[in-house]
């Protein structure tokens, strides 16, 4: 049910927006193609790399939960949850029906940093547990700039937490693998698809694809914590 909903919020957003506007406006958010993207060569340069990949590897491969690190300088205008969120969503991070992901997002030029928490692991990662681990574990090093030590804390925790409490969500078969949704909620999606194509002449295809695409991939749930620290 929560991925028919989902669903047709969609939807409907795509049809307001093809309908008031011919042009697409997305933000620009980091593709993630690994466990660790460092924009500002803070942690890739560091000691503590190896140390942050293998704890992220071994998470993966003992619960099949991804967990992903991302260092910019700026967030810009936004706010860092909001970014960290986005970023989350659009890289579809964790395994699809599980939505096990995690995203950790510092902004080195801000003195913020930000834990996503995907839907899948809000009930072993509260957002309290996750700030505690953020202050206790990352904003000692990070105030001194030791940003690779900091995540190698704050990701050794937050994994050996997961490892302990975390049971993996039951895989499920669909008609269409990439799509989370039985058929008679697939059938349905389809034809109000149709529906809004006639009414919009065709723009719909602009806007469904891409959303249709991050369907079956990870989303965040809206959970997580961060804090600040002395640039």
């Amino acid at each position: 049910m929560r991925q028919f909903t989902v669903l047709m919020a969609l939807l409907a957003a795509a049809l307001l927006l093809g309908i008031s506007s011919s042009g697409i406006v997305t933000a620009d958010y980091p593709v993630l193609s690994d466990y660790i993207t460092d924009e500002e060569g803070v942690v890739e340069y560091s000691e503590w790399y190896d140390d942050i990949y293998w704890v992220c590897e071994v998470l993966e491969r003992g619960t099949s939960t991804v967990m992903a690190i991302l260092v910019i300088n700026s967030t810009g205008d936004e706010e860092i949850a909001m970014y960290a969120t986005e970023v989350f969503n659009e890289n579809g991070i964790g395994q699809e029906d599980k939505d096990n992901g995690v995203l950790i997002v510092v902004a080195v030029g801000d003195g913020t940093y930000f834990v996503a928490v995907g839907l899948g692991l809000e009930g072993v990662l509260n957002d309290a547990k996750v700030g505690r681990y953020g202050r206790e574990q990352f904003e000692p090093y990070a105030d001194i700039g030791d940003y690779g030590q900091g995540l190698y804390y704050l990701a050794l925790w937050i994994g050996a937490e997961i490892e302990e409490h975390y049971e993996e969500a039951e895989e499920k078969d669909y008609p269409i693998d990439w799509i989370p949704l039985e058929w008679p909620q697939l059938l349905l999606a389809i034809a109000v698809t149709g529906i809004i194509l006639v009414l919009t002449g065709g723009r719909l295809i602009i806007w469904i694809g891409p959303l249709l695409r991050n369907l079956g991939k990870g989303k965040a749930g809206g959970g997580g914590a961060g804090g600040v620290f002395r640039k």
